[in-house]
């Protein structure tokens, strides 16, 4: 059994060679397969192996002469990840020599787009924009990137010609000190260097962390904003670039583009609307909850219509 690790990017090698990293010491020898009282299938290994994180994906090698087991294991996975027929699972750890084999991941033969899961997806001109979660740090990798995936054609309607194809996706933030942790991303189209917005899922993240200094003094005044970010694509990198356009005091956990105008949706009861995206209105509505548009750039929450004039 082998460990199927991502080769992450950090702060000092944004483009890895590989998208993943083999490590022999990811690897185990196997000596049984059983099942628990509730039918669930346990690997069993010949060594101990501590797997980190909650559900690490692992592949099985056959290095016996024995092919009935061949059509579990994986054939040829290598750094690049582009020669082997896909076979991958989710474990769980019961101790270091016991494993639940859990679900087949299916057969993602250029699978490099690392995803713990999705906040949101939102749709701009050059793409979708997809957000995914839980935070990227020094210490833990979580996830916490944004991807665009590109379009290939836009015909003017709500219709998008988009390719699924691995290679169309970008990854564009590549640092723990850069933009993470995203409820929701727009990618404007106003300049060769466009315009990033973004609403953060979490209130006091690491790398949101700022410290304030007031003038002929030592002192700092550490400030902390959550709400929604306005920054350049360029610096996607350093969070701290982003300006903080509508500071709120809960997470945001949603937003919502048409026709240029926009809202997000605040954790319990607030509720942001926008124009521009540079400039914010925040209500505070009961049990208030974003769920449509219409084509003349209306945005309904509730039994409610924002219409913007």
């Amino acid at each position: 059994m082998c460990r199927k690790r991502f080769n992450v990017p950090t702060e000092s090698v944004k483009e890895p060679n590989t998208p993943f990293i083999i490590d022999a010491n990811d690897q185990v020898l196997v000596s049984s397969f059983s099942t628990d009282a509730d039918g669930n299938t346990i690997v069993n290994l010949a060594a101990e192996i501590d797997y980190d994180g909650v559900y690490p994906i692992v592949y099985f090698e056959n290095i016996s002469a024995n092919s009935e087991w061949n059509y579990i294991c994986n054939t040829g996975f290598t750094a690049n990840g582009n020669t082997n027929n896909g076979n991958f699972f989710r474990v769980k750890k019961i101790s270091n020599t016991q494993y639940k084999l859990l679900g087949d991941l299916g057969n993602p033969f250029t699978g490099d787009k690392v995803c713990r899961h999705i906040h949101a997806v939102n749709d701009c001109a050059p793409g979708v924009v997809i957000s995914t979660g839980e935070s990227y740090t020094d210490g833990k990798f979580e996830g916490g990137f944004l991807y665009l995936l590109q379009q290939s054609s836009k015909n003017g309607s709500s219709t998008i010609s988009i390719s699924s194809q691995a290679n169309n996706v970008i990854r564009l933030c590549s640092s723990p000190n850069g933009v993470n942790r995203a409820s929701g991303a727009y990618l404007f189209s106003d300049d060769a260097d466009p315009t990033l917005l973004y609403v953060s899922d979490e209130a006091f993240p690491d790398n949101f962390k700022r410290n304030a200094a007031i003038e002929g003094r030592t002192i700092e005044v550490p400030i902390c904003p959550t709400g929604i970010f306005v920054g350049k694509l360029s610096k996607i990198d350093d969070q701290k670039k982003f300006k903080c356009v509508a500071e709120i005091h809960v997470t945001v956990v949603g937003l919502v583009e048409n026709h240029g105008h926009f809202a997000a949706d605040g954790h319990y009861n607030s509720v942001m609307f926008s124009k521009d995206g540079y400039k914010w209105n925040i209500d505070v509505f009961d049990g208030s909850e974003i769920n449509g548009t219409d084509n003349s750039g209306n945005i309904y929450f509730g039994d409610k219509v924002v219409m913007f004039k």
